[in-house]
């Protein structure tokens, strides 16, 4: 058991297509189509029935230019996110939201972000929700599993190694 998603989503399909109404049965394969799709994707969890909950991402990061760059990448990908540049602007967040992935910054203004990740593992509210450390310094990454981090990125990132990361975890978890 990982982390829970936090927004549900419910679709209702009929039970059965209706002969000679075209319209009706064109929107019902759509759907159905749709929740095919959305099914494959692993930045949604999924309730029995047609129920998908939105996985949300919490970006911690002191750089606006890095957070705006991760947010367009996750949201694009059907990610909701929320954002935080400070240690203390994450633990408001952590008040009111329960995020299913965590990306964190190690160079947080004033702060370590893999102290920061070692209090949240330590803690039974937050200790399965993933983290992934994030720093330019390759030497300050090496550390993370000493800290519990699930996983570390370098700065500069591709797109695709951020969605990787991000997917995989979000497997995993579920």
């Amino acid at each position: 058991p990982g982390a829970t998603c936090q927004h549900v989503y419910t679709f209702f399909l009929p039970a059965t297509l209706h002969p000679g109404n075209y319209e009706q049965n064109l929107l019902s394969s759509l759907w159905v189509h749709l929740l095919d799709n959305l099914k494959n994707s692993s930045n949604k969890c999924f309730t029995p029935g047609n129920s998908i909950i939105m996985a949300k991402i919490l970006v911690v990061d002191d750089s606006e230019h890095l957070i705006a760059l991760l947010s367009q990448i996750l949201t694009s990908n059907g990610f909701e996110v929320e954002t935080a540049v400070s240690k203390k602007e994450l633990v408001n967040h952590l008040l009111t939201i329960v995020p299913d992935l965590i990306l964190l910054d190690i160079r947080l203004s004033g702060d370590d972000g893999r102290k920061i990740c070692r209090d949240l593992k330590a803690n039974s509210v937050y200790k399965n929700i993933p983290i992934i450390l994030m720093s330019a310094d390759a030497d300050l990454l090496e550390s993370y599993a000493e800290y519990n981090a699930d996983d570390m990125m370098g700065k500069p990132f591709e797109r695709t190694v951020v969605l990787d990361k991000v997917n995989g975890l979000l497997k995993q978890a579920s």
